[in-house]
């Protein structure tokens, strides 16, 4: 194996690591705090109800840096059959928390109880009675906000380890990297806006989650005189900018899409050409300008302290205005540049170069703002002569057909030439297995939100979160279960019939759009 690939394993692997700790924080939560607290919750319907006299009880609290946790214990005796016991149990699991004031409320009562000599309430496990509880209802409030710990640090980990895993290493000593890249090799290379889109979605959506337990604290901080007590209010914000750029950005993927850019010549050469034509969906027809920029950058980690931080320094850059000219499709957008031959190739790895293009235009309404990682590589000189490569011009009007052939396409896309037009059938369940995550994802968020509806003690807006997020993503997963479409393109136009469970909806767009 060559250093090369020493080093693209090395990575893979230290990544797999990375993940897993992020996944080992959620799958914990999940086995050893979740889990157990729903099993003891659900054995312990089954408890019978006795009085008990209240022995002592106690209050601790742990403060933090930034916070105070509480504790509530107890001692209580009963009678169970004639036979007497001591227990000190008061709830489901142990340990100190500040979700809500459930520790001070249950310290006030039995202490009130034990001052004024009355009983309580406690359950008793008829199976085996030295074991009691005060309180056998599940805490909804902080079991949602361990759920959090469970789906985003379980989820980003398992995440980070799939997409680690599964991505390609490159064999350094290939004449063609450029062909081993799935995103390069057939010379379509699409923007990545569409994974930033999820991120700005999901990080907001979670980071208004986060807020929770600071807002069901806030008073208790400002009574502590804490000047960090304000912060549960002003936190808010930044996720509320999040959403909105989120926002922004989905109207701009709304109406542009995805923009596919290819090359010419394929792969771009330092000391050559690197250009080729962007070509945009519709949305993009009026005939404006835009700035197209090029540049040679430089990635590594650089260690500040204890900490490395990830670093990305430009090492060449130009930028030309180019016209943005409207077609039947949208729009097309040719460049041309001529990068210095001493520039490095793209290359992978913790310390890599890679080669940014960026197009940006002022239109009515959404931005064009589109970024595309292409391939630049200095021996492929030998694989095409970059000088006799002509530059593009506005006449190219369509982008280099694909490499691949028909057959390589999924085998559930049926293709069809008929009615003096171009067919295409998507059936339903083309996506079985990550419709049916995101659905059964739906449900449990949803059912989770349901559950804290009913729960006094849990904010309204955390339950609401739940039960829009479940909601959301329920029927997201249906509609990607149950979806048919069927795609008829000629000379007259564009037909279009989408299908939910067998119930139509149906779309014509004229050629003349």
């Amino acid at each position: 194996m060559s250093q090369g690939n020493k080093g693209g394993w090395r990575g893979r692997i230290g990544g797999v690591i990375f993940g897993g700790i992020f996944a080992a924080v959620g799958i914990g939560f999940l086995f050893f705090s979740i889990i157990p607290t729903l099993y003891e919750g659900w054995q312990m319907q089954g408890w019978q109800p006795v009085q008990a006299e209240v022995l002592d009880t106690q209050l601790k609290s742990h403060r933090g840096d930034k916070s105070t946790t509480y504790s509530v214990s107890a001692r209580y005796r009963y009678d169970w059959r004639g036979r007497e016991y001591v227990g000190d149990r008061v709830g489901i699991g142990s340990g100190s928390d500040n979700v809500g004031d459930w520790h001070q409320q249950h310290y006030y009562r039995l202490k009130s109880a034990r001052e004024n000599n009355r009983r309580v309430t406690v359950w008793v496990d008829p199976a085996a009675p030295q074991n009691a509880v005060i309180d056998r209802d599940i805490r909804w409030g902080l079991f949602a906000f361990k759920m959090l710990f469970v789906v985003l640090f379980g989820g980003a980990g398992v995440g980070i380890m799939v997409y680690v895993w599964r991505r390609r290493v490159s064999n350094p000593d290939s004449p063609t990297p450029w062909l081993d890249n799935p995103a390069w090799r057939d010379n379509r290379i699409r923007s990545g806006g569409k994974a930033l889109l999820w991120f700005l979605w999901i990080f907001g959506i979670a980071w208004m989650a986060f807020m929770i337990p600071l807002w069901m604290n806030a008073e208790q901080l400002a009574r502590e005189g804490m000047p960090l007590s304000l912060f549960p209010y002003l936190f808010p914000l930044i996720g509320l900018a999040v959403l909105a750029q989120a926002l922004i950005k989905t109207l701009r993927w709304r109406r542009f899409g995805n923009a596919v850019l290819s090359l010419n010549p394929f792969p771009g050469v330092p000391g050559g050409k690197v250009g080729g034509m962007v070509t945009l969906p519709q949305g993009s027809r009026e005939p404006v300008t835009a700035e197209v920029r090029l540049s040679c950058i430089h990635v590594y980690w650089r260690r500040r302290g204890s900490k490395n931080e990830r670093q990305q320094e430009i090492i060449w850059q130009d930028s030309q205005k180019v016209r943005l000219r409207p077609d039947g499709r949208g729009g097309l957008l040719a460049f041309s540049f001529n990068p210095p031959r001493d520039l490095p190739s793209s290359s992978e790895g913790s310390d890599h170069h890679k080669w940014e293009l960026a197009l940006k235009a002022k239109l009515a309404g959404p931005d064009l703002d589109h970024r595309f990682v292409i391939p630049v590589y200095a021996d492929s000189a030998m694989v095409h002569d970059a000088a006799k490569v002509e530059e593009p011009s506005v006449a190219y009007e369509r982008p280099p057909e694909r490499s691949h052939t028909i057959q390589s396409l999924p085998d559930w896309l049926g293709i069809d030439y008929r009615h003096g037009g171009f067919e295409l059938k998507l059936p339903m369940f083309r996506n079985l297995t990550l419709s049916l995550i995101v659905t059964v994802m739906g449900l449990i968020f949803g059912g989770v939100g349901v559950f804290l509806f009913e729960q006094s003690d849990v904010p309204f807006f955390f339950a609401l979160i739940f039960t829009l997020v479940g909601v959301l993503a329920l029927l997201g997963g249906l509609y990607a279960l149950g979806n048919s479409q069927w795609i008829h393109i000629s000379p007259r136009g564009v037909a279009k019939v989408i299908r939910v469970f067998g119930v139509p909806f149906s779309r014509k767009v004229p050629v003349t759009e």
